[in-house]
């Protein structure tokens, strides 16, 4: 019985540290873009945004994805002195959510700037 009670403890210990290692590895993004220099112009500044995604820990898949997005920006881009593409990595997802949250509040003056959601995954 001992044995069997040892076990059962081993393997949930095992589960429960394989569970914290995976939401370590795990984040989450968005990604925007705005023009790329930000002078004080009466012209309308277009931004690129997406919904808040989790992504892997792994350094090669980001900077995949940073790739494509950029790409993508440079296909989109509307603003006259080019645009930013900014992928946004955080380790929680109260994280991305205040900061997106920042960056709404940045831009939210409709007579200066235009947000255009994405779909991007």
């Amino acid at each position: 019985m001992r044995l069997l009670a040892l076990t059962l403890l081993t393997l949930c210990i095992a589960a429960c540290n394989k569970d914290l290692v995976n939401t370590k590895n795990t984040g989450y993004y968005f990604c925007y873009s705005h023009k790329w220099k930000q002078q004080a112009d009466s012209a309308i500044t277009y931004i690129l945004y997406t919904d808040i995604q989790p992504i892997p820990g792994d350094e090669q898949f980001i900077h995949e994805k940073a790739s494509k997005w950029g790409q993508l920006v440079h296909r989109r881009c509307k603003n006259t002195n080019g645009c930013t593409s900014d992928l946004m990595y955080y380790y929680t997802i109260q994280q991305a959510e205040a900061n997106r949250n920042q960056v709404f509040e940045l831009y939210k003056d409709p007579e200066k700037y235009i947000m255009e959601k994405v779909d991007f995954k």
